[in-house]
């Protein structure tokens, strides 16, 4: 079986993570399978596929979803007609060698995968890992007919989440969608938990943005203080700083709070935590959640979306629905390094068991087999 990976970009954020996991995977799992990735320019990737011996192209094509602004009809004719005319081009070079069975295409530039397979006369797989809409502002350059022919000349729509297969299936008509949970990579067994002034650190990792909830956990963090004034709050990813130091409550807060800015390997940053907080509004699927739980930690998390389908309430964590919840939970795991220490047990076994490399791996290669 050969499997050609058409990727939206070229930065560690979550797709491209869990494109990276499904990868190693595939290579530790499944030798016999061969890899190809398409991406659309040089740089990060580019340096780890040419480590993985896997063959990697670079050459420049549109996503299919764009800002609301963008949606013009000559937008949309060019993203077309380059998508095309890339496809082509991919569909000599491919052909020069071992013809691939599927192309896999990742959410955003779904026009360029399906283009190529109809031109190679392959299978195409359509691997959505977010909304678009609700969570980056991104909509579909044909709406509601791109997502409706997208799915239509698919072999398979994969998921990463029940909920994100319930929003497309009742928002676009779409009903063959295959649920596959992205697979993390397990930490160490050891606990490596640090305290600073013997206080609690609770982290948010993300690019700073509206959805992910920053400044919801800085409100609940700001009477979490009251209860336990050396308490740490890690503020990890990349984003406008001045977005959370603007707010007027930012004076009180700062000698507590700690920006790491963009991390080139935010795992390292766990050992340094006692509890994760995912505040996000919409998650397909919620990685966050799940490295901490690998970790060895347990999560306070929003109850929507993927997050929620992730942590079992009181077992591995905690599911919030307001501020005051959020403050409570906090308060409750930072005062109880016991709990934090069960809950985070817990929550190791449950992501081992549930999202392990070897899983996801498996559960794709089943998938693309029964097609």
């Amino acid at each position: 079986m050969k499997i050609v990976f058409i990727q939206h970009d070229n930065y560690p954020y979550g797709a491209t993570q869990s494109l990276l996991t499904l990868i190693d995977g595939l290579q530790k799992y499944y030798p016999e399978i061969q890899l190809e990735i398409i991406i659309p320019e040089d740089g990060y990737l580019e340096q780890i596929f040419k480590r993985k011996k896997i063959p990697i192209f670079s050459v420049f094509y549109p996503w299919w979803f764009v800002r609301a602004n963008e949606l013009t009809i000559r937008r949309r004719l060019s993203i077309i007609y380059h998508s095309a005319r890339v496809a082509w081009i991919l569909r000599t070079r491919l052909k020069k060698g071992s013809k691939p069975d599927f192309i896999v295409t990742n959410t955003s530039v779904v026009g360029v995968g399906i283009f190529l397979a109809l031109f190679l006369y392959v299978k195409h797989v359509w691997y959505l890992r977010e909304f678009g809409d609700i969570d980056h502002g991104l909509y579909p350059v044909l709406g509601k007919l791109q997502m409706v022919i997208g799915t239509r000349l698919s072999d398979t729509v994969i998921v990463n989440s029940n909920f994100l297969k319930k929003y497309v299936e009742t928002k676009y008509f779409y009903g063959n969608s295959q649920v596959l949970y992205n697979g993390i990579r397990e930490y160490p067994d050891e606990s490596q938990e640090i305290f600073h002034d013997g206080a609690i650190n609770y982290g948010i990792i993300g690019n700073i943005s509206f959805n992910k909830g920053q400044k919801e956990t800085l409100f609940a963090f700001k009477e979490v203080l009251a209860e336990i004034p050396n308490a740490k709050l890690w503020i990890i990813g990349g984003g406008d700083q001045t977005i959370l130091t603007e707010m007027t409550i930012w004076e009180s807060l700062k000698d507590n709070v700690i920006f790491t800015g963009m991390v080139a390997n935010v795992n390292e940053y766990y050992y340094k935590l006692g509890v994760v907080i995912v505040a996000s509004r919409y998650e397909a699927f919620g990685r966050v959640a799940v490295e901490g739980m690998m970790a060895g930690l347990p999560i306070i998390g929003r109850n929507t979306s993927g997050t929620a389908e992730l942590i079992k309430d009181g077992e591995t964590g905690f599911l919030f629905n307001s501020n005051t919840e959020l403050k409570n939970k906090m308060i409750l795991l930072g005062n109880d390094k016991e709990l934090r220490i069960k809950l985070g047990q817990n929550a190791k076994a449950y992501a081992r068991a549930t999202f392990s490399i070897k899983k996801y791996a498996t559960g794709f290669v089943n998938i693309l087999s029964n097609k």
